[in-house]
This record gives structure tokens, C-alpha cells and sequence, in this order.
């Protein structure tokens, strides 16, 4: 890759500040997330070739960040079984796309499916690639139908029928 890749850091801001984050592409740690009709390179996110797969993350620090994103953005959703019964989280991660929150600190986010009563979430956590750690913070949204999650989600179920048949 030898073309300059100028990329969009942190929040947006009407001076659409950019920096050169060429390195990023050229190490063959990230390549371009393509986007739109035609397709074009993002100028704010990008995909990791080879994702950390957070499994090292203990269950219960997985499960305090969805009960906080859920609660704080869905107050009314009961979570107490889900307390009671909580799975292998880590089982239920999939890697989504990169970004800059500041020049040269990519921060990989992820998504972690969860169902609550009948309903599916999913609990956006972000990890800061240079500190090798999870950032403070998730966000939670309902799985929304026909969304780049809603694909996501329906892989993980698949693999986690699979394993479980493959114990039977």
C-alpha cells in the first residue's frame, strides 16, 4: 500500500481534523472498510486483519459492561435470570470495525450479544489497542432486523448450535 491514508480521529468536529495513519494500513495490521455504492475507503473506520479475540477477559468483567449499558440505556429490562444464569460471554463476541479515538491509538470495538426476555442487545465494548484493555464504557442497542448486527448475531447462534450438537 503505498497511497497516503489520512483518517478521521476521536469525535466528530466540523473541522474534520485527519491525520496520516498510513503505518496503520501499510504493517498489514488494518486494511480499508469499504463502504457505499460505489465502494469507497472510510475515512473514519477501518477492519483489523487479525482481531484479539478478548477471550482472556474474565466473564465477570463482561458481564458488569452489559448490565451497566443495558440498564443505563434500557432501565425497564429485568436482567436478574440473565445475573442468575449468565453465560460464557466470551462465546458471544464477535470483532465489528476500528477507529481512531486519537493520532496513532486505534481502539477495536466489539460486539456482544445478549438475549433478555425474548429480545436481543447488543453491548458495543471498545478495546484500546496500544493498552491492550477494554475501555471504560459500553453502549447497548436492540438488535435491530436486517442490520450488519443482526448478521453477526445470527453467526454466533449458528456456532453456538453447532458446539452445542457437537457435545450431544
Amino acid at each position: 500500500m503505498s497511497a497516503k491514508v489520512m483518517m478521521y480521529y476521536g469525535a466528530w468536529s466540523p473541522e474534520e481534523v485527519r491525520f496520516d495513519a498510513t503505518r496503520w494500513f501499510s504493517s498489514g495490521m488494518y486494511r480499508p472498510r469499504l463502504e457505499g455504492t460505489p465502494a469507497q475507503a472510510s475515512p473514519l473506520t477501518m477492519l483489523r486483519d487479525k482481531p484479539e479475540s478478548l477471550q482472556a477477559i474474565a466473564n465477570d468483567v463482561l458481564l458488569t459492561k452489559v448490565l451497566v449499558a443495558i440498564e443505563q440505556k434500557y432501565p425497564k429490562v429485568d436482567t436478574e435470570d440473565f445475573v442468575l444464569n449468565t453465560p460464557d460471554l466470551r462465546r458471544q463476541i464477535r470483532y465489528a470495525y476500528s477507529a481512531f479515538s486519537e493520532p496513532d491509538k486505534p481502539v477495536d470495538s466489539y460486539w456482544l450479544f445478549v438475549t433478555l426476555q425474548n429480545d436481543t442487545y447488543v453491548v458495543t465494548l471498545d478495546w484500546d489497542v496500544t493498552a491492550k484493555q477494554l475501555l471504560t464504557g459500553a453502549m447497548a442497542s436492540h438488535l435491530v432486523k436486517g442490520s450488519d448486527e443482526e448478521v453477526a448475531y445470527l453467526q454466533v447462534q449458528n456456532e453456538l448450535a453447532k458446539a452445542a450438537a457437537a457435545k450431544r
